[in-house]
């Protein structure tokens, strides 16, 4: 293969690994984020639970009761977008495994190559 054009390739497959890293990170960080997201509505959950006595008037005018349907819908809507995240994130993984194969599969092929090419001079220099 013409030096040109594996080197062409080889920037090719650098790329679309770089572009398959960034697209598994965003989904990485949007995972962080909904579990954060999550835990600090269930700690406030908790928090507030503890925190509300059964003759505490806000609780007493049925206040309390919207609020936690708000909570369970709000859980759910966030394990909704987890369960998404998780799966593009899955999906991204196989994309980045095979870019990287293919990267390391290009770069081994150049030191190879490379190899190849010192042997041929050595020869031509002793005989």
């Amino acid at each position: 293969m013409k030096q040109d054009a594996f080197a062409r390739l080889q920037q090719v497959a650098t790329l679309k690994y770089q572009r398959d890293q960034r697209s598994f990170a965003e989904q990485a960080q949007r995972e962080t984020d909904l579990r954060l997201k999550i835990k600090q509505l269930n700690d406030h959950e908790k928090s507030t639970n503890l925190t509300v006595p059964a003759i505490d008037p806000f609780a007493r005018s049925g206040a309390i009761l919207p609020w936690q349907s708000w909570v369970a819908k709000s859980r759910n809507q966030l394990n909704i977008e987890l369960a998404q995240v998780l799966a593009r994130k899955e999906s991204l993984r196989g994309a980045l495994q095979k870019s990287f194969g293919q990267k390391e599969a290009l770069a081994a092929l150049k030191r190879k190559e490379a190899a190849a090419r010192k042997r041929q001079a050595a020869s031509r220099l002793l005989g």
